[in-house]
């Protein structure tokens, strides 16, 4: 395999070319130790030493990295190594060591957001929120059968963020009220339900 193109893509790290296609990225250091220089040859043997001893472990740390500093889908983890311009073949090893260790779980994480968004959002926007984040309408579903909740209750919270007391709330407010809560994806006859419970409360 030629080395048709060396690119500095950070300080001290390089886009490496084969044959004309991207291949990896390495540190200067590693260029040194592997010989790797403008229109030469790389040997077979190293070609698989760098993507299986320096890339893929570098790519299974790096995934590792992200998981601890905060829960993530498959998808925005493999958005991530796509950023790093790590190698297709490279994060599908990465995605499926840390899918053995059970590291990662997207119904696990469906579960998880949902209970805490669920406080204070629709499920139309959490369900917006997650399908952005890679899960699917199925299993978004499920998690949400599972559940099996009112969203009447989410709604109550957000209506006595906005009126202190509803029965002395005029039309327009009553109206602004509606259309604000339509737009954060709650169904109208939820709506009417909280409006008239809080009624009873006051």
């Amino acid at each position: 395999m030629l080395v048709t193109a060396i690119e500095e893509y950070t300080k001290g790290r390089y886009k490496i070319y084969l044959d004309e296609q991207f291949a990896f990225v390495l540190y200067k250091g590693e260029l040194h130790s592997f010989k790797i220089e403008l229109n030469t040859e790389l040997a077979e043997e190293d070609y698989f030493s760098i993507k299986n001893e320096v890339i893929l472990k570098r790519a299974k740390r790096r995934t590792l990295y992200l998981l601890k500093k905060m829960d993530k889908t498959e998808q925005e983890l493999r958005n991530k190594l796509k950023e790093g311009f790590y190698p297709e073949d490279i994060i599908e090893q990465a995605i499926a060591y840390v899918k053995g260790y059970h590291y990662i779980n997207d119904e696990r994480y469906a579960e998880r957001y949902i209970g805490y968004k669920s406080k204070y959002k629709s499920k139309m926007e959490i369900t917006s929120e997650l399908r952005q984040k890679g899960i699917s309408k199925e299993l978004i579903k499920q998690v949400y059968e599972d559940r099996d909740e009112s969203e009447v209750e989410v709604i109550i919270k957000l209506i006595k963020k906005k009126i202190t007391n509803i029965n002395e709330a005029d039309q327009n407010q009553i109206r602004k009220l509606y259309m604000y809560l339509c737009r954060k994806g709650f169904k109208y006859d939820e709506i009417d339900e909280a409006i008239e419970a809080l009624k009873k409360e006051e």
